[in-house]
Parts: C-alpha cells; structure tokens; sequence
C-alpha cells in the first residue's frame, strides 16, 4: 500500500486548514497590538514608546512584527485612531437612536452628548479612559494631522451629527464651527483624563453626574 499518497492528501489539508485560520489569526494579533499600544501611548506618551517596548508588551519577539502590520510608529497611531473612529461612529448612531426614540434628537445637548459619550465608554480593565488618553497624546503631538477625516467628523454618523448641531450655530462659517468642535473635543477628553488623575473612578451613578455637568458646559460653550 503507497502511504505517500494519503500522506500528501493530508498535507495539504493541514496547508489549507492553516491559510484558513491564518487571517483570523492575523486579525486576533492586530487588534492586541492595538489595544496594547493604545494603552501604552496613552500613559507615556506617543514618542516615548518605542517599537521595541511595543514587541515586549504585546508577546512580540521582535519589534519588525509590529512593523509587518503597521509600518512605522506613526503609522501604528494613525491605525488606533480609525479602528476607534469607526466604533465610535457605530455607538454614535446607536445612541442617535436612542435619542429619536426619547424625543431629544432635537436639542443640542444630547446631540453632543451622542458624538462625545462614546469615547468615554472606552474604557481598560481598571475602569480608566483609555481613548481619551490615547487622544490626548495624538491629537497635542506636532508629528500627526489634525483633520476632521481621521477623527471621524467628515463622514458617518458623527458627520451628520456635526452637520445637525451647525444648524443651532447659523452664524457660524465652516471653519468657526470646524474650530468649535475642536474645542469642545479637547475640553471632554481633558476634561476624562484629568479626572482618571485625579482618581476618579467611582458609581455608575457618580459618572453620569460628572457627564451630565461636563455636556453641559460643552453646551455652553458651543452655543456661546
């Protein structure tokens, strides 16, 4: 009896079942690197983490594994900054719903409360806010572009959204109201991190106080 023939047959089902599993596989490791480095660059700082430090702490041998799915550092940044965006385009549109359903879709701040609420509900294991963190270092660091396509403001729900709340402001030129959304961005994820300083980590209940009373300053400041 030739054994080869069956030995071969069962390679290649071995070959095949790997190249199957192997985009899951791929896909499972990026999305860690991405959580991790998130997380890294967050409490550090983006230029203070480096490839080597980003191989350690994800299981990596070797820093060319991040490279092999990012390219470069920057690269890696600009990489969390669109997985986040498409989440947080997602949960917006949920929360839009919400707010259709409520009755409130109508007022400023719930609309404000339905683009920024989302980042607040990333948090890590330890119940701080991770995004706001990882935002906070991108969007203060020189080496990166500041546009509303890679926030997520130009296209998706949070575009409309954006689109909604320019109607509250008509006096406002486009680039008046490009400029507010910046501010009120910056005020809500330095308003998470200081708090996450501060350890702020407390109820259910207390967070949505604290939420509650930072929309509506946002409100304020963005109808002043």
């Amino acid at each position: 009896m030739d054994c080869s023939k069956g030995e071969a047959v069962v390679g290649q089902r071995t070959a095949a079942m790997d190249a199957e599993k192997r985009p899951n596989a791929e896909t499972g490791t990026r999305k860690h690197i991405l959580a991790v480095a998130e997380q890294l660059f967050a409490d550090h700082g983006i230029d203070a983490v480096s490839l080597r430090q980003l191989g350690v702490a994800t299981g990596q041998a070797y820093k060319s594994v991040i490279q092999y799915y990012f390219g470069t550092k920057m690269d890696l940044a600009d990489a969390i900054l669109m997985e986040r965006s498409n989440d947080l385009n997602i949960k917006s549109e949920q929360l839009v719903k919400q707010a259709e359903i409520s009755g409130s879709v109508d007022d400023v701040k719930p609309l404000i409360a339905c683009m920024f609420l989302p980042i607040a509900e990333i948090k890590n294991q330890s119940g701080r806010y991770v995004h706001a963190g990882f935002l906070l270092q991108y969007l203060t660091n020189p080496k990166f572009k500041h546009n509303y396509a890679e926030i997520g403001w130009t296209s998706g729900p949070r575009a409309e959204l954006a689109k909604k709340l320019g109607e509250f402001v008509p006096s406002l030129t486009p680039d008046q109201l490009a400029c507010r959304f910046f501010m009120l961005h910056d005020i809500f994820v330095t308003a998470l991190v200081r708090r996450d300083i501060d350890g702020g980590i407390g109820s259910d209940s207390e967070e949505d106080v604290f939420l509650d009373e930072l929309f509506a300053v946002m409100t304020a400041a963005f109808l002043a």
